[in-house]
């Protein structure tokens, strides 16, 4: 496994406080204070944003921000790879298409007949390798749709 968040592509590099703990990998949102906290609503539309390593001060990618740190975190354009994470107990295989589980990790899409705006906005990235997370969170390697 990579020892960076972002594998390939780049992104808008950002910089907010962390309302709670976050780990690099994790789909990031801004809440209504203006700091930053794991994406909160499972199969909710979400800007493809996730907090990546502080490799200014020497961070890896299992190093995790604390309350009132600053994260960084890149807004990823679409054909970026990265080192996301899927859930304990989730399965993903290469091609599936991954929403947010509302915890800062990926699921599967829950159907792909989506319809309504907020459906089709659900849809982060699609599984490159296949995953099955065992008893907690797993990497895995996406690529941002």
């Amino acid at each position: 496994m990579s020892n960076t968040i972002i594998l390939r592509g780049e992104g808008l590099q950002k910089e907010a406080a962390a309302a709670a703990s976050i780990t690099p990998g994790h789909l990031i949102q801004v809440n209504g204070a203006g700091t930053l906290q794991v994406h909160g609503a499972a199969a909710g539309s979400a800007q493809k944003a996730f907090a990546i390593e502080n490799e200014v001060i020497g961070n890896g990618i299992d190093v995790v921000y604390t309350v009132g740190e600053n994260v960084i975190y890149s807004v990823l354009q679409p054909g970026a790879e990265v080192n996301a994470f899927v859930a304990a107990g989730v399965t993903v295989t290469a091609g599936d298409f991954l929403e947010s589980a509302g915890d800062g990790t990926l699921r599967k899409v829950a159907t792909s007949a989506a319809t309504a705006n907020t459906s089709r906005a659900s849809v982060i990235a699609q599984a490159t390798e296949t995953v099955v997370a065992g008893g907690s969170d797993a990497r895995v390697r996406v690529t941002i749709l």
